[in-house]
Protein backbone atom coordinates (compact mmCIF):
# COMPACT_ATOMS: atom_id res chain seq x y z
CA UNK A 1 0.00 0.00 0.00
CA UNK A 2 2.85 2.20 0.68
CA UNK A 3 4.28 1.94 -2.68
CA UNK A 4 0.84 2.63 -4.67
CA UNK A 5 0.32 5.93 -2.30
CA UNK A 6 4.21 6.74 -3.18
CA UNK A 7 3.50 6.79 -6.86
CA UNK A 8 0.51 8.72 -6.72
CA UNK A 9 2.10 11.35 -4.67
CA UNK A 10 4.94 10.88 -7.44
CA UNK A 11 2.54 11.04 -10.23
CA UNK A 12 0.73 14.23 -8.87
CA UNK A 13 3.78 16.50 -7.69
CA UNK A 14 5.32 15.81 -11.79
CA UNK A 15 2.39 17.03 -12.80
CA UNK A 16 2.02 19.58 -10.74
CA UNK A 17 5.86 20.63 -11.70
CA UNK A 18 4.80 20.39 -15.38
CA UNK A 19 1.33 23.11 -14.95
CA UNK A 20 3.62 25.69 -12.74
CA UNK A 21 6.63 25.22 -15.55
CA UNK A 22 3.91 25.98 -18.34
CA UNK A 23 2.58 28.76 -16.82
CA UNK A 24 6.04 30.40 -16.03
CA UNK A 25 6.75 29.92 -19.66
CA UNK A 26 3.81 31.35 -20.86
CA UNK A 27 4.55 34.08 -18.60
CA UNK A 28 8.04 34.71 -20.03
CA UNK A 29 6.85 34.35 -23.67
CA UNK A 30 4.30 37.42 -23.23
CA UNK A 31 6.89 39.49 -21.31
CA UNK A 32 9.39 38.97 -24.28
CA UNK A 33 6.94 39.73 -26.78
CA UNK A 34 6.19 42.76 -24.83
CA UNK A 35 9.83 43.79 -24.89
CA UNK A 36 10.53 43.18 -28.49
CA UNK A 37 7.06 45.70 -29.30
CA UNK A 38 8.59 48.79 -27.47
CA UNK A 39 11.93 48.39 -29.23
CA UNK A 40 10.08 48.05 -32.21
CA UNK A 41 8.07 51.05 -31.25
CA UNK A 42 10.62 53.17 -30.57
CA UNK A 43 12.45 52.37 -33.78
CA UNK A 44 9.56 53.11 -36.05
CA UNK A 45 9.32 56.76 -33.82
CA UNK A 46 13.11 57.37 -34.67
CA UNK A 47 13.19 56.57 -38.29
CA UNK A 48 10.38 58.88 -38.73
CA UNK A 49 11.95 61.60 -36.87
CA UNK A 50 8.91 61.71 -34.27
CA UNK A 51 6.23 62.23 -37.08
CA UNK A 52 3.03 62.49 -35.42
CA UNK A 53 0.76 59.81 -37.86
CA UNK A 54 3.90 57.27 -36.64
CA UNK A 55 3.23 57.54 -32.82
CA UNK A 56 -0.78 57.58 -33.72
CA UNK A 57 -0.28 54.51 -35.20
CA UNK A 58 2.27 53.22 -32.30
CA UNK A 59 -0.23 54.17 -30.15
CA UNK A 60 -3.22 52.23 -31.88
CA UNK A 61 -1.07 49.09 -32.22
CA UNK A 62 -0.42 49.50 -28.54
CA UNK A 63 -3.60 49.73 -27.94
CA UNK A 64 -5.06 46.95 -29.93
CA UNK A 65 -2.41 44.47 -28.17
CA UNK A 66 -4.14 45.20 -24.39
CA UNK A 67 -1.55 47.40 -23.64
CA UNK A 68 -1.74 50.47 -21.50
CA UNK A 69 0.36 53.48 -23.44
CA UNK A 70 2.00 56.62 -21.72
CA UNK A 71 4.09 59.30 -23.54
CA UNK A 72 6.18 61.55 -22.18
CA UNK A 73 7.16 64.43 -25.23
CA UNK A 74 10.42 66.11 -24.85
CA UNK A 75 10.30 69.53 -26.99
CA UNK A 76 12.70 72.28 -28.01
CA UNK A 77 11.04 75.18 -29.27
CA UNK A 78 12.81 77.80 -31.74
CA UNK A 79 14.06 79.84 -28.97
CA UNK A 80 15.63 76.97 -27.07
CA UNK A 81 13.15 76.33 -23.99
CA UNK A 82 12.86 72.82 -23.49
CA UNK A 83 9.46 71.40 -22.41
CA UNK A 84 7.54 68.00 -21.27
CA UNK A 85 4.52 66.93 -21.78
CA UNK A 86 2.77 64.10 -20.77
CA UNK A 87 0.32 62.14 -23.27
CA UNK A 88 -2.26 59.70 -21.61
CA UNK A 89 -4.39 59.65 -24.78
CA UNK A 90 -3.64 59.57 -28.51
CA UNK A 91 -6.19 62.45 -29.06
CA UNK A 92 -3.67 64.43 -26.33
CA UNK A 93 -0.25 63.92 -28.89
CA UNK A 94 -0.97 67.02 -30.89
CA UNK A 95 2.18 68.69 -32.83
CA UNK A 96 5.54 66.98 -32.66
CA UNK A 97 7.65 69.28 -34.58
CA UNK A 98 9.52 69.90 -31.84
CA UNK A 99 9.59 67.32 -30.11
CA UNK A 100 13.66 65.73 -30.08
CA UNK A 101 12.61 62.71 -27.49
CA UNK A 102 9.70 60.61 -26.70
CA UNK A 103 9.35 58.25 -23.59
CA UNK A 104 7.40 55.39 -23.93
CA UNK A 105 5.41 53.35 -21.03
CA UNK A 106 3.70 50.41 -21.65
CA UNK A 107 1.98 48.14 -19.02
CA UNK A 108 0.88 44.67 -19.55
CA UNK A 109 -0.82 41.97 -17.65
CA UNK A 110 1.93 39.36 -16.23
CA UNK A 111 -0.21 36.13 -16.03
CA UNK A 112 0.68 33.46 -14.18
CA UNK A 113 -2.92 30.76 -14.80
CA UNK A 114 -2.24 28.10 -12.53
CA UNK A 115 -2.48 30.55 -9.14
CA UNK A 116 -4.67 32.87 -10.89
CA UNK A 117 -2.81 36.22 -10.62
CA UNK A 118 -2.57 38.75 -13.20
CA UNK A 119 0.12 41.35 -12.10
CA UNK A 120 0.68 44.88 -14.50
CA UNK A 121 4.34 45.03 -15.37
CA UNK A 122 5.20 48.27 -17.31
CA UNK A 123 8.51 48.53 -19.30
CA UNK A 124 10.21 51.85 -20.36
CA UNK A 125 11.86 53.06 -23.41
CA UNK A 126 13.38 56.59 -24.63
CA UNK A 127 13.20 57.31 -28.23
CA UNK A 128 15.88 59.90 -29.55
Amino acid sequence: MKEVIESFLGVFFLMLLMVTGTSLIAASIDAKNADANISAYVAEMEESNFAKSVIEKVWDDAESRNYAVRMTLYEEDSTGTMTSRDVLTKSAIGATTDVYMVKLEITFNYKFGLYDTITPHTLYRFAR
